[in-house]
């Protein structure tokens, strides 16, 4: 956690920097989503570090940590569908019963996030060894994540179909092949 502290307080302010000399909403949102990671992460580092000093830590700021990892990995995702729509590659608008399926199923899979991570904190002894994802909660998020990369693969397929220029068909495949 201290590793990516101290990578995040250098990525954030330059990402900071760089949108606000920008006037585009992708790099907008990529440093919401960026933004909130950090702060997920400062939470869960101060939580670690009482708990390393008095064995007990601070159970609001590692939930509130966690609530704000799940509403960065999502606002990604979001970003990630919206990149594979073509939003600012290749199209410069996605037509609005677009984006109406795209938020309606993003803000499906926020709830359903928070709901399996309610489940996983209430039901999981904290006491026993057992990894997050080897619990039907983890189960449930990676069947999820799954599903979403899915469409991601797919609406990348169809942006890439109508895309000719070879150098944003490059783009695609290498954003893609990252992306997964």
């Amino acid at each position: 956690c201290l590793i990516f502290f101290v990578i995040y307080i250098f990525l954030v302010p330059i990402q900071m920097i760089g949108s606000s000399k920008q006037n585009h909403l992708i790099t907008k949102f990529f440093t919401i989503s960026l933004t909130l990671e950090f702060i997920s992460i400062c939470f869960i580092l101060v939580h670690l570090i009482k708990f390393a000093f008095d064995g007990q830590g601070n159970e609001g700021l590692k939930v509130a940590g966690d609530i704000f990892d799940v509403l960065s990995r999502t606002s990604f995702m979001l970003i990630l569908l919206l990149l594979a729509k073509g939003w600012a590659v290749t199209r410069l608008e996605i037509s609005t019963i677009s984006w109406i399926v795209l938020i309606f199923i993003w803000i499906l899979y926020l709830i359903l996030n928070f709901v399996l991570y309610v489940w996983n904190i209430t039901e999981i002894d904290v006491i026993s060894d057992v990894d997050e994802f080897q619990t039907w909660p983890g189960f449930l998020v990676l069947t999820s994540r799954s599903c979403i990369m899915l469409w991601f693969l797919y609406e990348l397929r169809i942006t890439m179909k109508y895309e000719h220029s070879t150098k944003k068909l490059d783009f695609l495949l290498h954003f893609g092949a990252s992306s997964l």
